[in-house]
This record gives structure tokens, sequence and C-alpha cells, in this order.
């Protein structure tokens, strides 16, 4: 999940990242994190 914060990579150079402790350079940078693809449903209602 996105909110787990392990897992995250640097978008630039495909860097694994602990986005706890980016410096103030890093916070510039984009992230993404792989997710495994789901077929469920993932909306409410």
């Amino acid at each position: 999940m996105a909110l787990d914060r392990n897992g995250f990579k640097r978008l630039s150079d495909d860097a694994s990242m602990d986005i706890t402790k980016l410096s103030e350079d890093d916070k510039g940078q984009l992230y993404y994190k792989d997710e495994p693809f789901t077929a469920k449903n993932c909306t409410n209602g």
C-alpha cells in the first residue's frame, strides 16, 4: 500500500529510497512504488 513507507524508488535513477530520511535535495524529486496488478475492485460503494 502507498501508506507503507518502504519500497519507494526515485524516478530519475530507479534507486531505492527511504522516504522518511529524504535530504532537502531529495525532496524535489519524484518517487514511485511498484505495486502488483490486481483485478480486485478497489472502489467503495
